[in-house]
């Protein structure tokens, strides 16, 4: 499945890749995936709450960029 990077906007295969191939920007954010719920910042897969700093920009290490339960909303391919 192809998602656009939120660093540069390309278009990037997301199969086991975190990180964008061309600017190196975190590929998986929970801001795009369909288990994230807005109010109270939580992920509904996991039940947990994210940073609200690593919502929209996630390290390498970040709940999203390490999720198996990450699905990318349809806006975001």
């Amino acid at each position: 499945m192809f998602i656009r990077c939120a660093g540069c906007g390309e278009k990037q295969w997301l199969d086991t890749r975190r990180q964008c191939e061309l600017c190196g920007h975190v590929l998986r954010r929970c801001v795009d995936c369909t288990n994230y719920k807005a109010l109270g910042n939580q992920c509904l897969a996991l039940k947990i709450e994210v940073d609200a700093h690593e919502l929209d920009h996630p390290g390498v290490l970040a709940v999203s960029a390490l999720c198996r339960e990450y699905r990318p909303v349809a806006a975001a391919a």
